[in-house]
Order: C-alpha cells, then sequence, then structure tokens
C-alpha cells in the first residue's frame, strides 16, 4: 500500500515538474516573439513615416510600435 501511494506521488511530481518547464518555455517563447514583433512594428512605423515624408520622433515610434505588438499579443490570444 505504502509503495503503490509513493509510485503515485511520483507520477503526479513529474507532472507537476512539466507542467512547471512548459510555463517557463511558453513565457520565454513569448518573451521572445512579442520582442520581434515590436522590431517588425517599429520597422513598419517608421518605414511608414519615412514614405510619407514625415518626421517622426523616436519616442513617438516607439509608442506606436508598442501599441501595435500589444493589441497584437492580446488580440491573438483572445482567439487561441
Amino acid at each position: 500500500m505504502v509503495m503503490k501511494i509513493m509510485k503515485e506521488a511520483a507520477v503526479v511530481a513529474a507532472g507537476i515538474a512539466g507542467a512547471v518547464a512548459i510555463v517557463v518555455a511558453s513565457a520565454a517563447v513569448l518573451v521572445v516573439l512579442g520582442l520581434v514583433f515590436f522590431i517588425v512594428n517599429l520597422w513598419i512605423v517608421k518605414t511608414g513615416a519615412g514614405l510619407l515624408s514625415y518626421t517622426l520622433s523616436g519616442d513617438w515610434a516607439v509608442f506606436a510600435a508598442s501599441i501595435l505588438t500589444a493589441a497584437g499579443i492580446i488580440g491573438s490570444g483572445a482567439y487561441s
């Protein structure tokens, strides 16, 4: 009886460790993809401003790119 409980506890502990590993890995992937999306959005904002011959300061370009990135990440998470 005791051995059966110990085996079940080991299985549960392995399952919890696996779940924690998945959470950490998914958080790391989310951060990396967020940075990639931010860089792409920043390039799009700067290129669009340049095509329109609009002088855009760096802080407003970063602000616009951060809003676009946050909206994209939140919107993609809402449908998954």
